[in-house]
Order: C-alpha cells, then sequence, then structure tokens
C-alpha cells in the first residue's frame, strides 16, 4: 500500500510544495492528493489588476498539474480528524484519508 500524502490548499506554497514532492518522490511508494476550494490557480500578486478593471489568464490547477501524478480534489475542507487520519470535504459526508498532510494553519489576528 502507497504513502498517501494530501497537501490542503493550492495557493503557491501548496501548488509548489505538491509539484516537488511529485517529481522527488516514487510513484509507486506514495499518492499525492492537492485539495482547492477551487478550480484555479489565483495570482494573489495580481489582483491589483483584477480591481483595476483588468481581465486576467485563467489559470486551470489541472493544466498546472499535468505531466504529474498528483491528483486535484476541488472542495472546501470543513473539518480534520487527526485521530483517524481523515479531512471532511464539503457539506457531504466525503473523507480523504492521509498519512501525512501538509497544510498552513490559518493565521488568528486579535486587534487590540
Amino acid at each position: 500500500m502507497s504513502h498517501r500524502l494530501v497537501v490542503v490548499g493550492a495557493g503557491y506554497a501548496g501548488l509548489l510544495a505538491a509539484k516537488r514532492l511529485a517529481r522527488r518522490l516514487h510513484r509507486h511508494d506514495v499518492t499525492i492528493t492537492l485539495v482547492n476550494a477551487s478550480d484555479h490557480f489565483v495570482e494573489r500578486v495580481r489582483l491589483h489588476q483584477l480591481a483595476a478593471g483588468q481581465r486576467l489568464t485563467a489559470l486551470p490547477l489541472q493544466q498546472q498539474l499535468t505531466g504529474t501524478p498528483v491528483q486535484l480534489v476541488v472542495g472546501h475542507v470543513t473539518a480534520i480528524d487527526v485521530t483517524a487520519r481523515a479531512l471532511c470535504i464539503g457539506d457531504e459526508p466525503r473523507a480523504i484519508v492521509y498519512d501525512t498532510l501538509i497544510y498552513q494553519r490559518p493565521t488568528t489576528r486579535c486587534l487590540k
């Protein structure tokens, strides 16, 4: 059975991590799943152009993953069950089981 590696979030760090791991790890040893809320990559450094009325080029994630063994799952992560090592995806009772999970914990900011 191969090792199940799941990356949550396909921003700059998540997409890069999934693609680099796919290059370094053997396909028969590990399965890599990338979970993201959207099927498109958002170039956050270009959002000011969108706000100014310019049209941005669509960057489909599946196109970014072409040639890699990374599996894309589109959906919102609603919960992480660390005991069962599973992610709950969306409103449906759908779970993705993992051996290794990579995600960035949301930061909370307190104003004083």
